[in-house]
């Protein structure tokens, strides 16, 4: 007899996987506490010279030089999210910021496990993407997500630690990149190409956008190759499980 979690997949697969976003409630796949941690023992690390540079910091919309990156990450005396938010408040007058940083799972070992355990039962029912997988972490509150609205070819699980997030995505036909001024460009930190539409911004063609909006302990899924943009206006922290697809 299938397991419930079993029968929630599978309704998945055949209803929503590669067709539609939508937000799974309840269906944390990490830990909000556990993973700021870690991160931080990432940023220790980073600071060491023992890992290198693996995250992105934008203050006030402008991107923080690398020469100072190692001084505005984290730090075990932040101690929460909320601490580290009043520190560059204080010392960079950030008014808005936004850290993203890739592949926790190389220092976090035991993360594989747990994303393997959470999309195991899918793959019993979808064929696996059959490219590489990264984990991404996303903390900060601002407007909208820095560089504008993208799409990538990844599904994505996007999962909310703390606060209230909202993604507004698009289907991938909305816009026609060879009609738009955009910006093509392969991520320097995945490697994996990205595009932007670079005179759009998160209130276009809104008769066809989808607003998805998490709170802490859910799980905002979108196929690959819809457009999206990520809004956080008040502090979350939220970690995306990006499955790419083999060329």
């Amino acid at each position: 007899m299938a397991t419930q979690t079993q029968a929630l997949w599978q309704d998945f697969a055949q209803t929503t996987w590669g067709q539609q976003p939508t937000v799974l409630k309840g269906k944390e796949f990490i830990i909000g506490e556990e993973t700021f941690q870690v991160f931080i023992q990432g940023c220790e690390q980073f600071r060491a010279g023992e890992l290198d540079e693996h995250a992105k910091l934008y203050i006030n919309g402008e991107r923080l030089p690398t020469d100072q990156l190692a001084a505005a990450l984290p730090t075990p005396e932040d101690g929460t999210p909320e601490r580290y938010e009043e520190r560059l408040m204080r010392d960079y007058d950030a008014r808005s910021f936004l850290i993203y940083a890739y592949d926790l799972q190389k220092y976090w070992p035991e993360l594989t496990d747990r994303l393997e355990h959470f999309v195991g039962d899918l793959f019993d029912h979808v064929k696996c993407p059959g490219g590489p997988a990264t984990v991404e972490i996303f903390m900060g509150r601002y407007k909208t997500t820095d560089g504008g609205i993208h799409k990538e070819r990844c599904a994505t699980f996007h999962g909310v630690l703390s606060g209230d997030k909202m993604m507004r995505v698009w289907p991938e036909d909305t816009w026609d990149p060879s009609q738009e001024e955009t910006l093509f460009k392969g991520d320097e930190t995945t490697g994996h190409d990205e595009v932007y539409l670079k005179k759009m911004s998160a209130d276009s063609c809104l008769d066809k956008a989808i607003d998805l909006v998490g709170e802490p302990g859910d799980v905002m899924y979108w196929p690959a190759g819809w457009w999206h943009i990520g809004l956080s206006p008040r502090l979350t922290v939220s970690v995306t499980l990006a499955l790419y697809h083999s060329s």
